[in-house]
């Protein structure tokens, strides 16, 4: 009896020890499994971080808002630029990166009629220093003969100068010597005055024939945005005017004879700088 307890005991030991050693190589594996396939993980989320932290990165170099996107590099004056509420989009890596970015590449031209003006110019050039804007003077011949240092003055702050006929006649009424003479005693004084010829040439009215295109090589400037500034008098007007209307390479049609062109000024300027534009002459806009 005691032999055979013996023996019972022996045998369960050796069931024991034989799971044990069937066990052991199978949970090896399954660790080496799991180790395997967590560095695997690891690994993989490591390259989507890496690749992540390289799909959108805003780069600071001399221009803040050049920008990275998934794809390329957006570069130059291409349809697809991003304009400042699209920038939104992309979250800035580098918390040191501050500001809004801004598309260089957004410009618009301001430019004034009929002046100088012995207040209102001297008003739109301090607005105009303010925001660093650079604009477009169409001036009157009477009017440089009668305020020759406010033209200077014009010119003095950077401004290009535009010729705006003598007297603001329609000159598709007059003929064609007349028409000429409108056109080259401004020139003439113009740069008598202030030391610079003017480059430019915008017609009283915008009213213009063959004729008068025969009377000048200065290009002839035109304008696609209108403020109606002439009209309403209203400075609050001025700004519903410009955001109704203006967009990229937009040119802008103000005058410098009107108080409240100045008194609203500055609220239009904000406005577009906000929507990231910038602000050129004339000549600038179209090179």
């Amino acid at each position: 009896m005691e032999k055979a307890r013996r023996n019972h005991r022996y045998f369960w030991i050796d069931i024991t020890f034989l799971i044990v050693m069937i066990a052991l190589p199978i949970s090896t594996m399954s660790l080496i499994t799991l180790i395997t396939k967590e560095s695997a993980v690891t690994q993989a989320s490591t390259k989507i971080e890496t690749t992540d932290s390289h799909k959108f990165e805003l780069v600071n170099s001399n221009t803040l808002g050049n920008l990275i996107s998934e794809t390329s590099l957006q570069k130059g004056n291409t349809a697809s630029s991003l304009n400042q509420k699209d920038s939104t989009k992309y979250v800035a890596k580098d918390e040191e990166i501050k500001g809004d970015y801004v598309d260089s590449n957004k410009k618009v031209a301001l430019t004034f009629d009929d002046g100088p003006h012995p207040k209102v110019t001297m008003q739109i050039l301090e607005i105009l220093k303010k925001y660093d804007a650079k604009a477009t003077f169409f001036m009157l011949g009477n009017m440089v003969e009668k305020y020759p240092e406010i033209a200077k003055n014009v010119q003095r702050a950077g401004h290009e100068l535009g010729n705006h006929a003598w007297s603001h006649l329609d000159l598709t009424n007059l003929g064609a010597e007349a028409a000429q003479n409108e056109i080259a005693e401004t020139s003439a004084i113009i740069e008598n005055t202030t030391g610079q010829k003017a480059t430019e040439f915008r017609p009283p009215y915008g009213a213009v024939d063959g004729t008068v295109r025969n009377q000048t090589d200065l290009p002839f400037i035109f304008w696609d945005v209108d403020t109606l500034d002439w009209k309403h008098r209203d400075s609050k007007q001025l700004l519903t005017h410009v955001k109704d209307i203006t967009k990229e390479g937009s040119t802008i049609l103000m005058h410098d004879i009107h108080q409240s062109t100045a008194d609203g000024l500055d609220a239009v300027l904000a406005y577009l700088q906000s929507e990231g534009y910038t602000f050129v002459t004339v000549s600038d806009l179209n090179n």
